[in-house]
């Protein structure tokens, strides 16, 4: 009978570690305050949420969108 205990407290504690390790990673992943936004670049923040290059990126895109489609987005 206390064969059963021990086996039952072994099995708690793997699952309160597994419970643990699931959150530290969702946390982990959600915790992404200081890096760029975009998919795959970990560089600093700048400015709207992109690193330095991926901010001027997006600008110019939005600029020429504008440049060549006047009327995009109207």
């Amino acid at each position: 009978m206390n064969d059963k205990k021990q086996d039952g407290s072994k099995k708690n504690s793997w699952k309160i570690i597994i419970v643990l390790i699931l959150i530290f990673a969702v946390f982990k992943s959600c915790g992404n305050g200081n890096t760029c936004k975009e998919k795959g670049c970990h560089d600093e923040l700048y400015k709207d949420g992109y690193c330095r290059t991926h901010y001027m990126l997006h600008i110019t895109d939005e600029y020429l969108d504008d440049y060549f489609h006047p009327d995009y987005g109207k």
